[in-house]
């Protein structure tokens, strides 16, 4: 078996997406190494956990503020330092250099990279190695801000370095497509978003009682669809409902969509982010999942967000905002859920009213959502794809351009 070296600007907390790349691959034997960053202190703790049970080894690179004090410190005046330099690569990776000395000590077999700033240092290491690469596009970066200034950025980094992996996998296949019309000599693939079919549940429990929906994410902000959500929600206020709200949030935010609730019937209730096995086991416990995309860059209307695979594997239907991407999920998986117009409160209303008043065959709907999380959206074929792609790149000669 060979050596396997990730990269990412993220914490294993935080990027799941890696984390379940590389269990798939140490699962297959390889030996596994990721090289990540401390970003944010409420995914430290979080990181301990995952990193204890982890089947692979971990270096973090460029300290933290807590504990390496002067190490983290140093690395972002060095980062300031490259963005005032116009180094790009240096200002979208802290320790930069670091990332490319200790990947290249470890002397993997094949370096796959996460993140845009992960981009150079997985491209440097590879090259410097003569090996082949990988790089994992889990969105379409350059549209995931509305940013003009970022969205350059990004597009330099990716159009300096993305024609240099040995392939590039996305997360939708909407996105797979608009970068292969951006970068036709290279080769994409699609590795969807799915997750263990172990997390799922067992079977649905079915409630009387106010409709139980919820919302994760990583991080609740202001953009993520749930005000206008919320304006649907206040448009019927005799149906009994139930929003949870999972995620680092802010008091102000909290007060503010606290302050969208109207009727005595209606509750909001707020968990910080949860470990992934407890998540499932929350969303278990739920009736509907909401899957909001404002559609505001272009990332929102290509990307498939993994609360599209989460809810079917824990017997949630889905109600997504319309999205090209989402439309196109629920065509593909047709009965898991509902895309309507986010923007029209009215319809948001009227579908969380039909819901309610027809409970009984709510609760057949989640039974075929369970159904089909459990025998096709799950990580099991996704693993098995990325373990092929992986087998065929590290036998192919490394595509790395010397300059």
């Amino acid at each position: 078996m060979s050596r396997i070296l990730f990269v990412t600007t993220k914490q294993p907390s935080t990027n799941p997406r890696m984390r379940k790349a590389a269990d798939a691959l140490a699962e297959a034997g390889h030996t596994v190494h990721v090289l990540y960053a401390y970003n944010v202190g409420w995914a430290a703790v979080a990181d301990e956990e995952i990193l204890s049970r982890s089947r692979w080894t971990h270096q973090r690179i460029g300290g933290d503020p807590v504990h390496e004090k002067w190490k983290y410190h140093a690395g972002r005046l060095r980062r300031k330092f490259d963005a005032w330099c116009g180094h790009l690569e240096g200002s979208y990776c802290r320790s930069l250099r670091n990332y490319i000395r200790i990947g290249v000590a470890w002397n993997p077999d094949l370096v796959i990279g996460h993140n845009p700033g992960a981009l150079f240092p997985t491209r440097e290491v590879a090259r410097r190695l003569n090996i082949p690469s990988l790089f994992d596009a889990e969105d379409f970066h350059r549209g995931e801000t509305s940013s003009q200034d970022i969205q350059g950025e990004v597009t330099r980094l990716e159009d300096k370095w993305l024609d240099h992996f040995s392939m590039v996998t996305t997360a939708a296949p909407l996105i797979t497509e608009r970068y292969q019309q951006l970068y036709p000599d290279q080769r994409f693939a699609t590795i969807n978003n799915a997750f263990p079919s172990a997390l799922g549940a067992k079977s649905i429990e079915e409630h009387d009682g106010p409709l139980r929906i919820v919302w994760f994410s990583q991080v609740v902000g202001a953009d993520r669809g749930l005000e206008p959500f919320l304006e649907g929600l206040g448009l019927i206020p005799d149906i009994p409902c139930q929003l949870t709200i999972i995620g680092q949030c802010t008091v102000e935010l909290r007060e503010s969509l606290a302050a969208l609730i109207h009727s005595d019937h209606h509750q909001l209730v707020f968990h910080p982010p949860m470990e992934e096995s407890r998540l499932f086991q929350f969303l278990a416990t739920q009736e509907v999942g909401l899957a909001l995309e404002l559609g505001h860059t272009e990332n929102h209307q290509l990307c498939r967000s993994n609360k599209l695979y989460s809810y079917p594997l824990a017997g949630c239907y889905t109600l997504a905002s319309h999205t090209p991407s989402q439309d196109q999920f629920f065509e593909e998986f047709e009965g898991l859920g509902k895309s309507f117009n986010l923007q029209d409160p009215i319809e948001a209303g009227a579908c969380l009213a039909h819901l309610f008043e027809n409970r009984i065959d709510l609760s057949g709907k989640r039974r075929q959502c369970l159904a089909t999380g459990q025998s096709i959206l799950h990580w099991k074929s996704e693993a098995q794809l990325l373990r092929q792609l992986v087998h065929e790149v590290m036998t192919q000669p490394p595509q790395v351009n010397s300059n």
